[in-house]
């Protein structure tokens, strides 16, 4: 149900077609006809709209990962990577169970050729849903602490950072009732939460966008006094950090 809920649910299009007067420097998306671009909304090449604090599109669910499903993408993980360790966990009870059921080994009944090829190839395949699955949770879980998402660890940006409960709060909500729950639970959106640079400059310049999925700076306009007046474009570059295993298929749908 949070697969079904992850793929069915707005991920976080940006609603406001331009920005509140007191924003400085706004910027608009040229492929979604001028509309306001937070500083931390990306455009999707695939879903064809900019998703604030989107961090891939992904294959799984057919949909973005931004903040408004990001919850529900994570109790998928989640709940898949607990269902296949209780699979494993039974089937190794069950196991050791029957051994101790023997009492003696000479007498003992051979189980079945075929119990034994099901129960090997479930256990094969909970266990690499483990591993697998278990590595994107960290993603997401890192993705939290670091209050940045994986098209930000490209750019060297993040949100503003203070506490990793504020962080999941952010996502999760405000009711800790709610939060193993499959429905969106996120506050209300800030588009004018500021983008802010990450403090390193090791990384060589280049451009990621392509393998990223989103539009890159030529999508991308400057606004004077608000009325999408286009300005000289302006835009990010830069490798990634160490955060980015997700295959390139799951990243290659967003824009800068």
């Amino acid at each position: 149900f949070s697969h079904f809920r992850a793929a069915t649910t707005e991920p976080g299009t940006i609603t406001e077609s331009s920005a509140p007067s007191t924003f400085q420097s706004p910027k608009s998306c040229t492929l979604c006809q001028g509309r306001w671009k937070p500083p931390r909304a990306h455009h999707c090449k695939t879903c064809r709209r900019c998703i604030f604090r989107m961090d891939h599109h992904c294959p799984w669910i057919n949909n973005c990962v931004g903040l408004t499903n990001q919850k529900l993408f994570i109790l998928f993980l989640a709940y898949t990577a607990l269902s296949a360790l209780a699979t494993l966990l039974l089937l190794g009870g069950s196991a050791i169970c029957w051994v101790w059921s023997q009492k003696s080994w000479s007498d003992a009944a051979p189980p079945g050729s075929v119990s034994l090829i099901c129960s090997g190839m479930v256990a094969v395949e909970c266990l690499a849903a483990v591993l697998f699955v278990g590595d994107f949770l960290q993603e997401q879980i890192e993705s939290i602490q670091m209050n940045s998402t994986l098209v930000e660890t490209y750019q060297r940006t993040h949100g503003e950072r203070t506490t990793f409960l504020e962080h999941f709060k952010a996502v999760f909500g405000m009711r800790w009732w709610v939060w193993p729950l499959p429905y969106p639970s996120a506050p209300q959106p800030d588009y004018t939460e500021p983008a802010v640079p990450d403090d390193t400059c090791l990384y060589e310049d280049q451009d990621d966008n392509s393998s990223l999925g989103i539009a890159g700076e030529e999508s991308e306009e400057a606004v004077r006094d608000s009325s999408f007046v286009a300005a000289a474009p302006e835009g990010h570059g830069g490798e990634a950090r160490p955060r980015h295993r997700y295959t390139a298929a799951s990243t290659s749908d967003a824009q800068d």
